[in-house]
């Protein structure tokens, strides 16, 4: 759909595209959108002439996808058996070894793990994943590869060998209190702010650019609110927006008062 020109126009239907399959996580940017569908595949529409291609490039993740972040040359996703696959979107659709897989959750059966990942995100410099039971961890980007830059023609290798996209020197990370619901989104602001929202109805604002020496991240306050389930959250650096499957959009001031180091209430 586009949005319309003037106030009290309708929304203007631009292009049906068939999944056939459930979707269920859809990333639009520009003239491409990301489905990914509960058969385990994530396809790829891409406009060209003012057209939307009736063909999808098509990536199979081999689990029901669940999720999908975008940013710059990468993209993720989170699948039902608990992994986070990141590739470069450069490489989506040929199948090729350049997709990585994490495990972020305790494998508690040989045929699957204990946990589905339901959100995942690429903000700071790293993967940011929410489980279905309330955990949250990171995994950090190999910088000296790829830092989120824009693309290189050899982004991708070095002499011939491909490079890996996870940091392999450092370990992952648990942001710690968990929620008491399932993770369901992420959102980001510039400071090294993270926003967790989740199926216990509540929000929670991290500092993850402390470092190590410091405690690492923490988390700077939560906020509550809905009297069901929270759905989404994002944030323009002004304000963070947040719905509930209580019919509720609530809206937060979201900006740095000059004499702050953290967001207002």
């Amino acid at each position: 759909w586009s949005l319309p020109d003037k106030k009290g126009d309708s929304l203007k239907l631009e292009a049906v595209l068939p999944c056939k399959a459930i979707p269920s996580a859809i990333v639009a940017d520009g003239p491409r959108v990301w489905v990914g569908c509960l058969d385990g595949s994530i396809k790829l529409w891409e406009q060209k002439n003012g057209t939307m291609g009736s063909k999808p490039l098509v990536f199979d993740a081999g689990s029901p996808v669940l999720c999908l972040s975008l940013k710059d040359d990468l993209i993720a996703c989170g699948t039902s058996d608990g992994a986070v696959i990141v590739m470069r979107e450069a490489d989506f659709g040929a199948q090729t070894s350049s997709a990585e897989r994490w495990h972020p959750w305790v494998k508690e059966k040989d045929d699957g793990y204990g946990a589905r990942t339901r959100a995942v995100a690429i903000e700071h410099g790293a993967v940011w994943a929410g489980s279905n039971e309330g955990d949250i961890k990171r995994r950090w980007i190999d910088s000296t590869v790829f830092d989120l830059a824009p693309k290189r023609k050899d982004a991708g290798s070095e002499n011939g060998r491909r490079q890996c996209i996870f940091d392999e020197s450092r370990d992952e990370e648990a942001l710690l209190p968990g929620h008491k619901g399932a993770v369901v989104d992420f959102a980001a602001r510039d400071g090294g702010f993270l926003i967790s929202g989740a199926h216990d109805s509540t929000l929670r604002v991290w500092k993850v650019d402390v470092p190590e020496s410091e405690g690492g991240p923490k988390c700077l306050y939560g906020f509550g609110g809905y009297k069901v389930w929270l759905g989404s959250v994002v944030c323009d650096g002004l304000r963070l927006v947040s719905d509930g499957s209580d019919n509720t959009v609530l809206v937060h001031d979201f900006s740095l008062p000059s004499n702050e180091e953290k967001p207002t209430k």
